[in-house]
């Protein structure tokens, strides 16, 4: 949660506003400057104000004041507090709702934005934080009426994301007080909200299409959208859109792991198997169908599938490893920068020193000949593993999480060749990534 307190305008408050009948002024002014006065005592009194300006608003014309707006914004930006919760509940979105109205007024007006557009950016500054805060705690409601408060998230965020692409639009000041604050993180937000709360496919496809339109660079995007067509039961746009997402992002091991799934899911793998297969025999492979089908026959090796594409039993088979170790190599040939494969071959050359370690450890003790002759496989093993994770390590797109798994691997491999040294390196890496736990 990010805090938010009153922000304290840096210049006076102006009466200037927009000409409108002399009777309607005459009423709200002396409210709106009511409101205004009691803002600016010390200490402030924000109940008194909030009845100034609530009084005001239900005078005819107040609404085409910039003025009355602007100070609605400071008054429920002020009362955002648990303190005032009773009193004013929706003090969140009315500082919101009042900061939006003020833009809407002072678009292209110049008169109006040199009076309160300088103040205006500390404004914006609380209303954005208090409602991304307001919107989190709708999302967070557990009781019988949270259908309605996640409703409430959804539009508050609606209104949230008009101020910050304003923002981004003209001043940019909420990167430096909260940059987390951004117009695709509340695009994202909005998504997370509609998929896992509101159950609204439509509605999570419409932010998410948002995202990818706004460039937002991630290819998981399309993985999200194309399990938005799943829930529906639409097979056909559900694979199309993980297709749209391989076309965009070709070297995602995300979405290539989304596509295999895909086909398990739909007893397709076998499908998808023979066409890499055609294309390699054709000759009009690149490096990525190699990185496929050694992923295919990676999992069928980890007994994670069978043969046939079906969910496997876990029986190892190492002829599929094996096949899977010559498509990755061949991947890395093509394309020396593809970071699944040589990854992969890390955790390949780790799987198979684990094997002969265990074959080592099932022997006799009178069988010290292929004792040593197997623990020299999986010293030669480890070690080719561990120049596959050097490898890369020195790439920038590898993920938190894969780098951790990676430096557990080098940690216990090192360990195995007695280089302490080297595994209290890894241990030290991993707790750095974990924030120094």
């Amino acid at each position: 949660m990010i805090s938010n307190k009153m922000n304290k305008t840096k210049s006076t408050l102006l009466t200037a506003c927009l000409a409108l009948g002399s009777v309607g002024l005459q009423a709200q002014l002396p409210e709106i400057k009511g409101a205004e006065a009691l803002i600016r005592q010390v200490p402030a009194d924000l109940v008194g104000a909030r009845k100034s300006i609530d009084k005001a608003g239900t005078i005819s014309g107040a609404e085409g004041l910039a003025y009355y707006w602007y100070v609605r914004t400071i008054v429920y930006n002020g009362m955002n507090q648990p303190k005032y919760a009773e009193e004013a509940p929706e003090a969140a979105t009315k500082a919101v709702e009042s900061l939006i109205k003020f833009y809407e007024l002072g678009e292209g007006n110049t008169k109006i934005m040199r009076k309160y557009g300088y103040a205006a950016k500390d404004l914006i500054i609380g209303a954005s934080a208090g409602g991304w805060n307001q919107a989190i705690n709708y999302r967070n409601d557990t009781t019988e009426n949270k259908q309605a408060s996640y409703k409430k998230a959804d539009l508050l965020y609606g209104k949230v994301s008009t101020l910050v692409k304003y923002d981004e639009d003209h001043d940019e000041v909420l990167k430096t007080k909260y940059p987390d604050i951004t117009y695709n993180a509340v695009l994202l937000n909005s998504y997370q909200n509609a998929y896992f709360n509101m159950k609204d496919m439509d509605l999570s496809r419409k932010y998410l299409n948002a995202l990818i339109s706004n460039r937002y660079n991630d290819p998981k995007l399309y993985i999200y959208l194309a399990r938005t067509y799943q829930v529906d039961g639409n097979g056909d746009k559900q694979l199309a859109e993980i297709k749209k997402g391989r076309a965009a992002y070709p070297n995602s091991k995300d979405l290539i792991t989304e596509e295999i799934n895909y086909y398990i899911q739909n007893d397709k793998l076998i499908t998808l198997k023979t066409a890499i297969d055609k294309e390699i025999a054709g000759g009009n492979a690149d490096a990525n169908y190699y990185f496929i089908r050694g992923y295919i026959n990676d999992q069928i090796g980890l007994g994670k599938i069978r043969t046939d594409g079906k969910k496997g039993d876990g029986e190892k088979d190492t002829t599929a490893l094996r096949l899977a170790e010559l498509d990755y190599l061949k991947a890395v040939e093509l394309n020396p920068n593809s970071l699944d494969a040589i990854y992969n071959l890390g955790t390949l050359y780790t799987n198979f020193g684990n094997y002969w370690n265990q074959k080592a450890a099932n022997l006799p003790y009178s069988a010290t000949k292929l004792y040593g002759e197997f623990k020299g496989y999986e010293k030669n093993y480890f070690a080719t593993a561990v120049k596959y994770y050097e490898q890369a390590d020195g790439f920038s797109e590898l993920t938190k999480q894969e780098r951790i798994a990676m430096y557990r691997d080098m940690r216990q491999l090192y360990v195995k060749s007695k280089n302490i040294e080297k595994a209290n390196e890894m241990k030290a890496k991993i707790a750095a990534l974990n924030g120094g736990e």
